[in-house]
């Protein structure tokens, strides 16, 4: 089968779902399958980025990437690149899935997959959850009558999770869905070995913990769990509750939340 994912960029830094595409590609492409994606080409370091982050697991030299042009402000607007490459690529392949709801990239992609009798799959990532409908709520309700909405139902949408599917079916999008959750493959190298956390947290000793893993981000809601493992553990451990905190990006702890 020959598949292609449309995605604005691959580069790991822009948060999950590079990464989800990426995964999801390479297990297309350990299945036999031909699989392409066609995204934004990054500055050199995004492409840096992209190889170390991929290159981790086996597969990825299989995808067929087709670069774009770098991202400019008008093409953010238009998506004129797109919309040439989705006329010269979508013909080409069985199914095409997207990533993402608002790129111009990935409605060009959908109306070329219609236009040419493909089917598609438009993986939410989140977007039309509440949360993220409220920010910037005009124009996206405003994309949604200018296009998107068709976009969204005149393909399968791909949940990440039952709250995706209870938030499109609110917006009035009655089509085909499906829950997939994001996978993990078991023979990813570079795993620390067991322990390694608590041997690099000290203060830990041999007390239980709460393991955060994701974005720092406000919709993650990381600030609501730190307080409410605090009151718990300080209302039923003995020996109090412990932070740890192992910073990667955003913001540190014991700082005002950030207004976003």
């Amino acid at each position: 089968m020959r598949i292609l994912h449309v995605i604005p960029t691959l580069d790991p830094n822009a948060g999950g779902p590079p990464l989800i595409c990426a995964r999801l590609a390479i297990a297309q492409a350990r299945q036999g399958h031909d699989v392409g994606v066609t995204s934004y080409a990054p500055p050199p370091a995004g492409r840096d980025r992209i190889a170390a982050e991929n290159g981790r697991t086996a597969g990825f030299e299989q995808l067929t990437l087709h670069d774009l042009p770098p991202i400019t402000w008008p093409e953010r607007v238009t998506g004129a690149h797109a919309r040439r490459a989705a006329e010269r690529l979508v013909p080409a392949v069985d199914a095409v899935h997207l990533h993402g709801v608002w790129e111009p990239q990935l409605l060009h992609a959908a109306r070329a997959a219609r236009r040419y009798g493909k089917p598609y799959l438009v993986l939410l990532n989140g977007m039309l959850l509440p949360w993220a409908m409220a920010r910037g709520s005009m124009k996206k309700r405003l994309a949604l009558r200018l296009g998107r909405r068709a976009m969204l139902a005149g393909g399968v949408l791909h949940f990440g999770s039952d709250d995706e599917g209870r938030a499109a079916r609110t917006l009035g999008l009655a089509n085909a869905g499906v829950v997939i959750p994001n996978g993990a493959f078991s023979d990813e190298p570079d795993l620390p070995p067991a322990g390694a956390f608590r041997a690099s947290h000290p203060a830990l000793g041999d007390a239980p913990f709460v393991l955060f893993v994701g974005r720092l981000h406000e919709q993650k809601g990381i600030d609501l769990l730190l307080a409410a493992f605090d009151r718990v553990a300080t209302r039923h451990s003995r020996r109090g509750s412990t932070c740890c905190w192992r910073r990667s990006t955003g913001w540190p702890l014991g700082t005002p939340r950030p207004s976003w």
